[in-house]
């Protein structure tokens, strides 16, 4: 399961977020202090199986608290954490929803003060009252079917029954005198010898008779009158009464006690009694499917404190294999990740013993310097006769254990090994991490790393932040700004109305921003295109790109939420798209959406003619698209080798790239004259 979606309500400073879209990967919030970043954080660690929430966990701020706290409304109606799970075919089979309870793939929990689940379906409605509800529809649609089976059958009285007679005649009505249905004896039955002259009986079928003016009454039985059983229960199934049980359980009676061949048996048949045993387990709330299942298959919410990594470990006595940890799992979680069994390497002979902790070591250095700042040297070190595995570090500086490292270090280490632990113990949409502040310590070229390391992870993670390089300038689909009014904080998509809680966005976006126009593009490989087509038509004294522009990546299909951001910010900008699918939506969504002015968005196609949906590879000509380096390396390759001089660019892509730099021109033109 992946959480879509989450929404908390009357908590803390929260009295309503909203619904707040989660992304696939990292999720990081921004907002000023006590908007209500981490009270979010802290609702969905609650929301856990296990947790509680108390009555101290009410918002002030919700005007149902004192109705709460009085006990004019009940603890069990106040909902407060609310998620989406996103559903996989597998999953939605495992689980057993009924697709008319569930049509689609989203499951939506809440969970309530006094600490019970409620799982819903559309719109927010509880899947057992979903259930209830399409059951009756059901039950009621039946019982019409039957009635109008019903109102086929004929209902005759019996006229005429004579002594040594074979056959009797049926009168059609009361009313009526016809004779004209005759009913033989071998049709009868065993029903033959009880007939009298003035019964009723009920004929489902006829057939012609041997006189020609007559039918012939087949499939007889004397009549049951199930018309106020049927009544009573469409009433009670209409109401939603207390009493449609018992109508059920009457009805069924009345059937069962029916002559086994009676007439009306296929018309009451086993489907029919069926549903109707259905809509009684619906009433008694068996549901073929599990809560506790389902509950225990929801991402569990864990708390990602960022905590120093431990010195050391004690092997266990009663497993060599394993060692002692806390509650951090910190330097277990390394010692896995490089594959390190300890009694294999401290029983070797001295050669394979110090070229396993060598090994071992080389591996961990490699994973820190992956994503710290300069190069790490880790050292893995059995000691005290071999009853401890040590770690220490070396950066740039003498070998220390981490406990003797900076704290911003030390933190960092910790949360590489938190990480590794969740991923080590975890399938990938197991956990959702909660990291507040994640960030703390770090210089911004650390942060920076960081946050596309959290991103890599294979599960979802939340991370409250105020550092503006925590933030990837070409992924702003990630951020989501929390507000905070008199009325409590919540979830704002408007970044019109941010002010300055989007300062750690302004501070992301500001290099690209700062004294220039910025001009969004899909992404990196884009931006070093134009800007080695912009140096090349330079040298060669053709229309370049204005210096005042500065190429910005925006991540593709967020290049709306890049908009957005520059919006709020005040900053002039252009845009180029390409006219593929993700293009056009980007162009709808900036005119149409943002209402941003045609002019202000370039497209491929003013460029590159005679080509239908034209993308920023396309300004290149066929023969180089077609070369051996285009073929073996892409674009990024081709752009490399354009700087290098291993390529020319030739007279067609000279051309292409000159029309677009105009285009990209006059599109600044506008912008600066509005």
């Amino acid at each position: 399961m992946r959480v879509e979606n989450v929404r908390v309500q009357n908590f803390r400073c929260v009295r309503d977020s909203g619904d707040i879209p989660l992304s696939n990967d990292l999720t990081v919030f921004v907002g000023e202090n006590e908007s209500g970043k981490s009270a979010i954080l802290d609702a969905l660690y609650c929301f856990n199986l296990g947790q509680e929430f108390s009555t101290a966990d009410m918002s002030t701020m919700s005007p149902t608290r004192e109705s709460v706290l009085s006990g004019l409304i009940s603890r069990d109606t106040l909902d407060m954490v609310t998620i989406d799970l996103q559903l996989s075919d597998h999953e939605r089979t495992q689980l057993n929803i009924p697709g008319h309870i569930l049509p689609g793939n989203i499951l939506t929990v809440t969970k309530r003060l006094d600490n019970s689940y409620v799982l819903k379906g559309a719109n927010g409605t509880p899947l057992l009252e979903l259930y209830s509800v399409s059951m009756t529809r059901r039950l009621i649609g039946e019982i019409r079917v039957i009635r109008r089976q019903l109102g086929a059958v004929f209902e005759g009285k019996i006229a005429r029954k004579l002594p040594q007679d074979t056959f009797v005649f049926i009168a059609r009505g009361e009313e009526q005198q016809s004779e004209d249905l005759i009913l033989f004896q071998d049709a009868a039955g065993d029903l033959w010898d009880e007939l009298q002259q003035g019964d009723i009986v009920q004929v489902t079928h006829q057939a012609p008779g041997l006189y020609g003016r007559s039918d012939r009454a087949m499939n007889v039985g004397k009549k049951v009158d199930l018309d106020s059983e049927l009544d009573s229960l469409e009433a009670a199934a209409s109401s939603g009464s207390a009493d449609l049980a018992a109508s059920i359980d009457s009805l069924l009676l009345e059937i069962q006690n029916m002559p086994s061949n009676h007439p009306l048996r296929s018309i009451f048949s086993d489907e029919f009694t069926n549903t109707l045993h259905d809509q009684l387990a619906s009433t008694e709330a068996t549901v073929p499917w599990n809560d506790s299942t389902i509950l225990s298959g929801i991402p569990s919410f864990e708390r990602g404190l960022v905590s120093s990594l431990e010195d050391k470990l004690t092997m266990s006595s009663d497993d060599p294999d394993s060692v002692q940890v806390g509650d951090s799992q910190a330097l277990q979680a390394l010692i896995d990740e490089v594959g390190l069994v300890p009694t294999e390497a401290v029983t070797a002979d001295h050669t394979e013993r110090a070229r396993i902790f060598n090994e071992k070591s080389a591996q961990l250095s490699a994973l820190f310097s992956d994503s710290w700042v300069r190069n790490v040297q880790a050292e893995i070190v059995p000691f005290n006769q071999d009853k401890e595995i040590g770690l220490a570090i070396s950066c740039q500086g003498s070998l220390d254990p981490p406990s003797r490292r900076s704290q911003g270090f030390n933190s960092y280490l910790g949360l590489t090994a938190r990480l590794l632990d969740i991923g080590r113990r975890s399938r990938s949409r197991d956990v959702v991490l909660l990291l507040d502040d994640p960030a703390m310590h770090l210089h911004p070229i650390a942060q920076e790393k960081l946050a596309i390391k959290l991103a890599e992870q294979p599960f979802q993670i939340l991370a409250a932040t105020h550092f503006p390089f925590m933030i990837r300038h070409n992924r702003l689909d990630q951020v989501r700004y929390m507000h905070r009014t008199l009325a409590g904080a919540y979830f704002e998509d408007d970044w019109s109305k941010a002010g300055d809680g989007l300062l750690p966005v302004r501070g992301a976006l500001s290099k690209w921003t700062t004294g220039r126009i910025p001009l969004l593009v899909e992404g990196p490989n884009d931006r070093d295109a134009l800007l080695e087509l912009a140096r090349i038509l330079k040298l060669k004294g053709a229309e370049s790109l204005s210096p005042l522009i500065e190429p910005l990546p925006s991540g593709g299909s967020t290049m709306p939420e890049a908009a957005k951001a520059l919006l709020a910010m005040e900053v002039k900008f252009i845009a180029l798209i390409d006219e593929d699918k993700q293009g056009t939506d980007n162009r709808r969504k900036l005119t149409k959406e943002l209402q941003i002015s045609e002019d202000r968005v370039v497209s491929i196609a003013d460029a590159v003619k005679d080509h239908s949906n034209p993308r920023i590879e396309d300004v290149f000509s066929r023969t180089i698209q077609e070369s051996s380096i285009w073929v073996s390396q892409g674009l990024p390759g081709t752009i490399g080798s354009l700087a290098n001089g291993r390529m020319d660019l030739d007279q067609e892509s000279a051309e292409n790239a000159n029309r677009l730099m105009a285009a990209i021109n006059m599109a600044l033109e506008l912008a600066l004259s509005e």
